[in-house]
């Protein structure tokens, strides 16, 4: 099918270009699947149908107008030869129809290699660039608050990340602004290497970055509370993982297969590890299959957990937390080896490895290589890792001296 024709005067439906719409030419209902080249959306649309463009496949490029408020799920779905696309601003919201999980509004446009997301956009949908896999890189505007947010429904299944499957996905600019990260949004983005994610950040579902092969480093940001199950799972290549002080519990499998994790420093206010015993359901251990992780420190008191979170960690795997601390013993606790970090000996101990630093670094030592030796970073409580030269206090000369 290639075009279609309502007759003049009919009271529900209009066509335009071989394009179906409702009578006033507000709902743009459904595009033929044999239509090719370019298309321009009428001025006079503000919402489009639920799979109204879905395996138009011959479609290069479709120009969305402002007007457009509101988008059926997916409405491109599988339009492989869509090749760039612009979002408006002005959308508001995605008509889910009668769904429970979202089909995504283009889901698997496996050709659209350039996205345009306009400032003004409040919202990323569950799925909306699943499959995606021309998809190289993307920038979220600092309007967007949201990216995703369904939960799991029983006998439905959970959603469909925003960006999940994007294979090619190399490169994400989240703006801050941004407050949520939802259920699996780059699950199986095997090529996504860093993601900095901005401070405003409070959540991040489920899953956001199962199956990120490629991901070698990531900083959560102060704010968000805990680890969501899955949440790094199969993030074979992570090596360093920084968690902020907020962080008070560490979920089911968040860091299951992490095979290149070293190391770990689990802030001070964490209470609780999950393990499997925790669901009626299966679940993994948090750090199972953690084949070289060999050393976690602990900056707190002990928090609940039993060794089988840490199953299939290093053959050495061994847990270090500091004297003062409540609830640990040595040189087992839990059934794992521990050890003491006393710091009457190691007093920087806490700020190096806040920083991922070994606790017992040479504090003469210039670790950045910017002229900033590790006990002026300290004295100052500068990050070592980040140009600690730049961050150093300026002395000003003003009317009344120095300051």
């Amino acid at each position: 099918l290639t075009s279609i024709t309502v007759e003049p005067g009919n009271p529900s439906y209009a066509s335009a270009d071989g394009v179906l719409f409702n009578a006033s030419m507000t709902d743009l209902i459904l595009c033929p699947m044999g239509k090719i080249g370019e298309y321009i959306i009428p001025a006079t649309v503000n919402h489009l149908g639920s799979l109204a463009f879905e395996d138009c496949i011959g479609l290069t490029n479709v120009t969305i107008p402002g007007s457009i408020t509101t988008m059926g799920d997916g409405a491109f779905k599988g339009c492989t030869g869509l090749t760039s696309v612009t979002i408006p601003g002005g959308i508001r919201s995605v008509d889910w129809g009668f769904a429970v999980v979202a089909v995504g509004v283009f889901r698997g446009c496996s050709g659209l290699t350039s996205v345009t997301l306009s400032e003004g956009l409040s919202e990323i949908w569950d799925a909306m660039f699943s499959g995606c896999t021309g998809l190289t890189s993307v920038t979220v505007p600092a309007s967007v608050a949201r990216i995703g947010g369904g939960d799991c429904v029983q006998w439905f299944g959970c959603p469909v990340g925003a960006f999940s499957n994007c294979s090619r996905l190399t490169s994400v600019t989240l703006s801050e602004g941004l407050s949520e990260i939802g259920y699996g949004t780059f699950q199986g983005c095997t090529s996504l290497r860093k993601v900095t994610i901005p401070s405003s950040v409070t959540k991040i579902g489920d899953a956001a970055f199962l199956g990120c092969t490629g991901l070698t480093t990531i900083r959560i940001p102060e704010g968000v509370s805990y680890l969501a199950d899955r949440l790094f799972e199969d993030c074979v290549n992570l090596t360093s993982v920084t968690l902020p002080s907020s962080t008070t519990r560490i979920d089911s499998g968040a860091f299951a297969n992490c095979a290149g994790l070293t190391r770990l420093t689990i802030p001070e206010n964490l209470e609780r590890i999950y393990y499997p015993r925790d669901y009626p359901y299966n679940r993994q251990p948090a750090f199972l299959g953690c084949s070289s992780l060999s050393a976690v420190f602990f900056l707190g008191d002990a928090p609940e957990v039993e060794a089988s979170a840490f199953s299939g960690t290093a053959d050495d795997f061994r847990i270090y937390y500091l004297s003062g601390s409540n609830g640990f013993t040595q040189p087992r606790w839990r059934g794992m080896r521990s050890r003491k970090i006393k710091l009457s000996e190691y007093p920087a101990a806490p700020w190096l490895l806040t920083h991922n630093l070994d606790y017992d670094a040479v504090l003469a030592e210039d670790h950045s290589g910017d002229g900033v030796p590790l006990l002026m970073a300290y004295a100052l409580n500068l990050n070592p890792n980040q140009n600690p030269r730049d961050s150093m206090p300026r002395v000003v000369a003003g009317s009344n001296g120095m300051s």
